[in-house]
């Protein structure tokens, strides 16, 4: 198919239309994960005194007591600035509560404040458990029943699900349509990566994944945007953000197509007839009619096929035509299994255990720095739309360099030098965070630390952060473009959701890590990322390199791949 492709069809206009489509679907999916951000914060708020004020009299001490027992913890200790604070007055009725936005934000809405402020928390991590399966039901849906019939379900399920956030009438119906909305949005996530690798020739699988990463990172610098336009109202924000999702997927229907490779493998061969001499006639080419029956049966060397038929040499024909059809069977019996145990024991057997593991340790050491760096630089600016569009606006360049280096460079090269630059710019925040805590024998700042030391630090800090987030954001997109390149057609889909499934697992114990400043020294964050930086560096260095090779159909290519000089 990679050599059909490649010599009839790399990158026709329908094909182009199905990377747009797919570029599109990540873009979209930059809404629902952002906009948590802007319509999920603690609301703004005062206890305003009224009439009955007067009727309750003073407060006893122990009345006070047993509103502070009755009381969180987590209240208290966040605004007990004097005797009765106003969580503890609205607690005994003395006021009453005033948003000063009272529709701006969901929390305002359902009342999360005092006690329950904590809850306001509990909605992005229902969107991150949606995520979870997401990427699990998007790898059987997408091998089982084609790329396309996933995307477009994983699309459906995120807009019902944003179209549920609007009328929602309790913080419990809110959370479950995050929950719902992470599950659309996974499963598309990862099946627009599969389209776009699928799609086209290998020499431009490059710059079609890396576009799917350039999409969802111009969805998050629009996504402030949005939430500004419409920061007085967020049902009004949400109902927007649906109407674009709805309007944009009747274009992600309509250009979207399903991909060669899975066809190929589950035998659709009329389908494949036909999208193969669509893609073909847009391209300007004619293909002999032996070289597309040979691709539509599974055979896999199309170039060679042509070769013989030309000089005529039948019987070396015969002879290679029987290997290829044992190859078809194999791949007939994968697609048959699906996401069977049998299949992800191979990828666990003696000679791909090391790769399989190897991979999964980069995806999850990555997540953990990406996020760690992410969570350091919450703290840019006061203004929350300015500082999430600086913080997503990094994303884009780093898009950029990524499509620009993979057209000279190797896969395997470039994840490696964006994780030694990632891992050495956390060593060198590691140094300033020594610097910033580092005082004399007597306790005191040494000389060169009293003249503007605390905003030095804060700017060499966020410089280095920032550096650090454009190479993590780097290798997180090539990613996307090695893995599809290097699993199997049968569980290309699951294997890659396998692999977010563990990145975020990582994603989950980057606070855990971050910790560690305020439980044991402001530089072990550092230093843990340092060490699974350097981890990863190892691990990809005895990966094997796709550039220029041919999608893998089975385990048996895909050792032939791995034994295979790069």
């Amino acid at each position: 198919m990679d050599e059909f492709l490649r010599d009839y069809c790399p990158f026709s206009v329908h094909q182009k239309r199905a990377v747009f489509g797919a570029g599109l679907v990540a873009f979209l999916n930059a809404f629902p994960t952002v906009v948590l951000v802007f319509i999920g914060t603690n609301p703004a708020w005062h206890c305003r005194e009224d009439d009955r004020t007067s009727e309750l009299g003073t407060v006893t001490d122990a009345e006070y007591l047993h509103v502070s027992r009755s009381t969180s913890l987590h209240a208290i200790a966040s605004i007990a600035r004097t005797k009765r604070s106003d969580c503890e007055r609205l607690a005994l009725g003395e006021c009453s509560v005033t948003y000063e936005e009272p529709w701006a934000t969901a929390s305002a809405e359902f009342g999360l404040i005092c006690e329950h402020e904590a809850a306001s928390s509990y909605a992005q991590s229902f969107y991150f458990f949606g995520m979870l399966l997401g990427s699990w039901l998007s790898g059987w849906c997408s091998d089982m029943y084609g790329r396309r019939r996933a995307l477009l379900l994983g699309l459906f399920v995120a807009t019902l699900a944003s179209l549920w956030t609007t009328i929602t009438s309790s913080f419990a119906t809110f959370a479950l349509s995050r929950f719902a909305a992470g599950v659309g949005v996974m499963c598309a996530g990862v099946v627009n990566n599969i389209v776009a690798s699928e799609a086209v020739a290998p020499s431009y699988r490059s710059l079609t994944t890396s576009l799917m990463h350039l999409g969802f990172c111009l969805g998050m610098t629009v996504t402030p945007a949005l939430a500004y336009a419409w920061s007085d109202n967020w049902r009004v924000l949400m109902r927007n953000i649906t109407l674009i999702t709805m309007a944009s997927s009747a274009l992600v229907y309509v250009w979207v197509c399903e991909t060669p490779f899975w066809l190929q493998v589950h035998k659709k061969q009329s389908e494949l007839r036909i999208l193969l001499t669509r893609w073909v006639a847009s391209s300007g080419n004619t293909v002999p009619e032996r070289v597309l029956n040979n691709v539509i049966t599974g055979r896999s060397a199309t170039t060679l096929s042509r070769s013989r038929t030309e000089i005529g040499v039948e019987s070396e024909t015969g002879r290679h035509d029987a290997q290829y059809a044992g190859d078809a069977e194999t791949v007939q019996l994968a697609s048959r299994t699906g996401q069977s145990l049998a299949q992800l024991k191979a990828l666990l057997s003696p000679g791909l255990r090391f790769y399989s593991l190897s991979m999964l340790w980069v995806w999850f050491s990555i997540c953990v720095m990406y996020y760690g760096l992410i969570m350091h630089l919450d703290g840019v600016g006061s203004n929350k739309y300015i500082s999430f569009f600086l913080l997503a606006a990094v994303e884009i360049p780093s898009s950029a360099a990524v499509i620009v280096a993979l057209r000279h460079v190797g896969r395997k090269s470039c994840i490696f030098w964006c994780l030694v630059m990632t891992t050495v710019f956390c060593a060198c925040s590691a140094f300033i965070a020594l610097l910033s805590t580092w005082t004399d024998s007597e306790g005191t700042l040494p000389a060169f630390k009293q003249i503007n030391w605390q905003q030095s630090v804060s700017n060499w800090q966020l410089t280095v952060s920032i550096c650090g987030k454009f190479a993590a954001s780097a290798a997180f997109s090539v990613l996307y473009t090695y893995v599809p390149e290097l699993l199997p057609t049968p569980i290309r889909t699951s294997g890659l959701s396998v692999c977010v499934t563990v990145s975020r697992a990582g994603a989950i114990m980057s606070p855990l890590v971050l910790s560690l400043a305020q439980s044991h020294h402001a530089t072990a964050p550092y230093l843990v990322y340092v060490l699974f930086g350097t981890m990863s560096c190892l691990a990809i260095y005895g990966m094997p390199e796709t550039r220029h090779r041919g999608l893998p159909d089975t385990v048996q290519d895909l050792h032939r791949l791995i034994g295979s000089p790069g």
